[in-house]
Parts: C-alpha cells; structure tokens; sequence
C-alpha cells in the first residue's frame, strides 16, 4: 500500500511538473522498476542515457541530409531533403513509432510507406513544421538542386491516413523572402514561426515571420520586435510548449558560425519579444558548445533541449551531445514541490489527505530521494545553461545537418545526415550522406 501510495504521489507531481507531457512516458511506467520516481529521476538527471542503433528495414528513405523529421497525428514522417550528387528528393515517407515505444529493449526496424513522390517540388534546408489543431505538415522554402531558394508553402493534411493524405500548395497574399536553411517550428495556437535563413545572394535574413492558421485570411505576417538575434541560417528553432521558443547557433552574415541562445516569448505583452539568454561573450567561463551550424535541438520533458552534432567553423562535424536548461540563471534551482492539502490520481480519487506524508513523515520542502524517504533539506546548485551528457553506448558517426525528433517523451529518433566519408584526392576531407537510424534513450 505504501509503495503504491508513493508511486501515485510520484505520478501526480510527474502529471504536474511536465503538464500534458507526461502522458507520453506513461505506456513505459510498468517496465522501468521503481515506476514514476525512476523514470522522474532518470529524465531530471539523464544519467541513463545511452545510444542504440536500429535495425534496416526492407524499403524506407534513401540516405539524405537537410531533410524533416517530425511526429504529427502519432505518425513518424520524414520529408525531402538532399543526397549524392547534390540532387534534391521530393518524397514523404510515414512509419508508425509505437513499436519502438513498446519494445525499447528490443526495437524492430520501421515499416515505412511512400506517402507521396512528386507532389511538392524537390528541395532540401526547408522548414517543416507540425500544426495539431489542424492535423497538418507545414513546409516552407528551401533550395533546389539549381541553388534556386524557394518561399512557397505546402500543407500535408490528414497524416494519419484517415483519409486521402496528399500535399496541396498554400496561395497566400504575402510570404517571407525566398531563403533556404532558415529556422521554424510549431509556435503554439495554431501558429507556425519561421526566422532568418539564406538569401539567393548568400546573405542572411534577420526576420520573423508568423503563419496563423486561426486568422482569416490565411497569410504570413512580419513581426517587428525590438531587438533580436543577428542574421543566420542553418540555426535551431525548438518550441517549449510554454508559450516560448529557443534558438541556437547557425551561421551570419560574414560566414561565422554562431553559439548563443535566444528565447522567443509568443505571449509577451504587446507581441512576440526576443530576448537573449546565454552568449559567450556574456558567460565566458562557461563550458558550452563550440559555434555551429547543421545541428539538432530536441525538446524533452522539463523544459530542456537536447543539441546533437552540428558542424564547426571548419566544417568538422560533431558527435557531441548538450542539455541547453533555458530556465537556468533567469530563477534559482527549486526543490520539487509536494502537493498540499489533497492529491488526487487521474480519477480524481483523492489519495492523501492534509500534509503530505511518506512513510509516515511529513515531506518537508517538497524534497524525496530516491528510497522515498525523507532526506535532510539540502541545498541544489545553481543550474548551470548548459551541460554536456555522456552517453553511454556504442555512438552515431560524427554527423551534421541530420533529424531528429523525440518520442514517447523517453528517447530521441536520430536519422540521417552528412558523416566524414572516403577521402577522394584533391579533397581536405570526405563526405557522404547517410541512412541510419539511431536511439538516444533518456530511460533505461
């Protein structure tokens, strides 16, 4: 009774710390022992965290690099991008995630399905962006295998294949220039945010621009701020689901690469606000990433993003892997918070009632540690912005302009990119695209 009393306080302030989230790590609950307070501890800590590679598949997209990957309607899609010989792809190819989620320890290969070929104009550094409200895929700009940078807009309705799926191209009365490589992402009611990118000249845009599918007539709208980042492309752009989006790195106007971070406030007073939040310039003891471009950044539960790989200034490529905490040095560490007064399960019984209480002891300052019984108050540490991870397992080949996308709020699916290849005469170094596909397990 007691161990069953403790693991549904854990799942209440779980349901309470992550909101909505935390009904993504609920299908793995039975299989992590220690049940709702292991995997709290193992996804506040990421010491579990390790790397698997997955299994071919008999058919499924070809080795790409600048392409999407995003999970919409509970589909895995991956969209377009480029391969060998500088070729443009103009596929979309679905996969359903749930075995990987339901055998984590085992995973089979995908079975993935050409959803469409030909319908949109062949491109690669697109942004491609998931709406909920709407059950649709958002792609915007991008390059052809002409260097020709695009601004049309595609919609992918009905992902889950409820209907007749099928791309159909957006004519809307203002768009942003025509770029390729800039950032985007999912900016909330039914909003898509894109920023910057690279121009038909090579320059770099410093713009925000915002598509809201709740307004009519359907249009991108410029958002004048303030202040904001400087110009890039190849940068990150990842929503929080509190209302903020984070960017980091990329490339500016005279081709340096870039390591600060931004945070976009979509429900700032007056409009979207800009404000920096981590540089190297203002935190220069900090151990942070090198300046990069081509890299992922994955939100996970908590309010945090992980960085994957990337390419430095001298197009190294990187298999690094970072935890941005975008909360840290704006509020002090707090401890987790008990409920008080009554904690209810996912039925609304109540389970306590008054102070709460664990093996009998009252829980002073919100504090439980991993044997569920009350410790000393203890201080924490200042949270640091960033923290590199060691990840534990055989890794991913050094790569950059990959996908990735979290699943089920316990791992991150890593697909494809460009990895140091045969060294052909004449060149400083090689190059090739890739296929993989890998695993980054926050639980174990």
């Amino acid at each position: 009774m007691e161990l069953a009393c403790s693991d549904a306080v854990w799942a209440s302030l779980c349901r309470r710390e992550w909101g909505s989230q935390a009904a993504e790590v609920e299908p793995i609950v039975n299989r992590v022992k220690g049940g709702w307070k292991e995997i709290c501890r193992q996804l506040s800590t990421l010491q579990s965290a390790h790397w698997q590679q997955l299994p071919s598949g008999e058919q499924g997209p070809c080795r790409r690099a600048s392409h999407s990957l995003l999970v919409a309607d509970g589909k895995l899609v991956t969209i377009a991008g480029g391969c060998d010989g500088g070729r443009d792809l103009d596929d979309t190819w679905i996969a359903d995630p749930g075995p990987l989620i339901q055998r984590p320890d085992d995973p089979p290969s995908l079975t993935w399905h050409l959803a469409s070929a030909g319908e949109v104009p062949g491109r690669f550094g697109q942004c491609s962006v998931g709406v909920p409200e709407r059950h649709t895929i958002v792609i915007f700009g991008g390059i052809n295998d002409r260097g020709l940078r695009l601004n049309d807009t595609w919609a992918f309705d009905d992902v889950a294949g409820r209907g007749n799926a099928t791309w159909r191209k957006l004519i809307l009365p203002q768009a942003p220039a025509p770029r390729g490589a800039p950032g985007g992402c999912f900016g909330g009611d039914q909003k898509v945010v894109v920023f910057g990118g690279l121009s038909q000249d090579n320059a770099r845009y410093a713009d925000t621009w915002i598509l809201d599918f709740a307004l009519e007539p359907l249009s991108w709208r410029k958002v004048e701020t303030d202040s904001g980042p400087q110009a890039r492309s190849g940068h990150t752009m990842t929503w929080l689901g509190d209302g903020r989006i984070v960017l980091f790195g990329g490339r500016n106007m005279v081709f340096e690469m870039l390591n600060d971070v931004w945070v976009l406030d979509m429900n700032a007073p007056g409009g979207p606000k800009w404000q920096e939040i981590w540089s190297p310039e203002r935190y220069p003891s900090d151990d942070a990433p090198v300046a990069r471009s081509g890299h992922t950044a994955t939100a996970v539960l908590g309010g945090k993003v992980i960085v994957i790989g990337g390419e430095d200034m001298s197009r190294n490529r990187k298999g690094d892997v970072w935890l941005l905490d975008p909360d840290a040095g704006s509020a002090p560490e707090k401890p987790l918070e008990a409920e008080s007064a009554h904690t209810a399960n996912g039925a609304g019984e109540t389970l306590l009632d008054g102070p709460l209480t664990l093996g009998g002891a009252p829980i002073e300052n919100g504090n439980l540690d991993t044997a569920g019984v009350v410790p000393e108050v203890a201080t924490t540490p200042p949270r640091k912005v960033w923290q590199r991870l060691a990840v534990a397992g055989p890794s991913p080949s050094r790569r950059s302009f990959h996908a990735a996308v979290r699943l089920a709020g316990s791992s991150i699916l890593l697909f494809g990119g460009m990895v140091d290849g045969e060294l052909l005469p004449g060149q400083a170094g090689g190059l090739k695209f890739d296929d993989e596909l890998w695993l980054l397990n926050l639980v174990g």
